[in-house]
């Protein structure tokens, strides 16, 4: 591994694989006008992210649908980014493959995580159980536990993923704390989307460093400065740019003010629409349609689309 100035560690290929760092897209899934998944559209999409210089993906998570995917959708959607990846040149950057494999029962979960890492994935990205609020840390923790036995071998890895304004359970920090010591090589990070400073302060202060990537735009210059490995944003997936120059304004030791500032007001402008149909709009804005959303999502119209994409670049200066 390469150290770069600023205290960054370049990404090797096994590196990413194991332990992802950097800038990675939270991917929509392409689909066709039906809703049935769109494979053949999928390797041009991850073509386009990777020339962009992202780090990675992960599919079937929020942005990408993950819940409204069956286990099947899953595994072939991952299948077919695994041979697209296999297919690139030995020369080109590593890049990361991540899957959203959560469910609310125990044993659709460990199904879902089985299947996701036999299918090829390098890392599975779990959110706890839903449905039932309020549930006790203790209960969240051997949930988890329970998974990761069951379906989490040898030189696999997981990722924690605390979600709550859509999951409805957050993932204490004592209890991420506490898997990670159980299973220190198989739980490899946490994607934190709370969107929290404070609470992402605490975490990156609790947690090993470089196991923290922040699903918040608007964090992503405060968790790289305080030892987490990078993000995994929704923004990314269609302005990774912006996040990059964030990143590597911190790998050089530069100031990331002025980077950070284009960031949070062009995510401010993703914000004000609902995220799948947002990002898979901007897709097609740019001449490069991925379909709608699947039900119950709605999509957005062409002409919200293109304002869309004109007011957040407007707001990226």
């Amino acid at each position: 591994m390469t150290i770069r100035p600023g205290g960054t560690e370049t990404p090797t290929h096994a590196d990413v694989l194991h332990a992802p760092r950097g800038v990675l897209a939270a991917a929509p899934t392409p689909m066709d006008d039906a809703g049935k998944l769109d494979f053949a559209a999928l390797p041009r999409m991850l073509d386009s992210l990777a020339a962009s210089g992202c780090h990675g993906v992960l599919l079937a998570g929020s942005t990408g649908e993950g819940p409204s995917l069956s286990v099947e959708e899953r595994t072939q959607l991952i299948a077919t980014a695994v041979r697209w990846r296999n297919a690139r040149p030995p020369s080109t950057a590593p890049f990361a493959l991540l899957a959203g494999s959560g469910a609310a029962a125990l044993p659709d979960a460990i199904g879902a995580t089985r299947a996701c890492l036999a299918a090829g994935a390098d890392v599975a990205v779990v959110q706890p159980p839903f449905y039932f609020p309020g549930v006790a840390g203790a209960g969240i923790e051997s949930w988890y536990a329970q998974l990761i036995e069951a379906a989490v071998g040898p030189g696999q890895g997981l990722m924690l993923y605390d979600i709550p304004r859509l999951t409805g359970v957050p993932i204490p920090i004592d209890v991420a704390q506490a898997l990670q010591r159980q299973f220190p090589r198989r739980v490899i990070g946490i994607k934190d989307s709370r969107g929290d400073a404070e609470h992402a302060q605490a975490l990156c202060a609790a947690l090993p460093a470089g196991m923290v990537l922040t699903g918040h735009d608007g964090l992503v210059a405060q968790v790289l400065a305080e030892g987490g490995a990078g993000s995994i944003t929704a923004l990314t997936a269609v302005r990774p740019d912006l996040v990059l120059a964030v990143w590597e304004a911190h790998a050089a030791g530069a100031d990331m003010d002025r980077a950070a500032t284009r960031l949070k007001a062009a995510r401010q402008e993703l914000d004000q629409v609902p995220t799948v149909a947002g990002v898979k709009a901007l897709w097609a804005a740019r001449g490069q349609p991925i379909g709608p959303p699947r039900a119950p999502l709605v999509a957005m119209s062409a002409d919200a689309g293109s304002r869309l994409a004109a007011s957040l670049d407007l707001a990226a200066g």
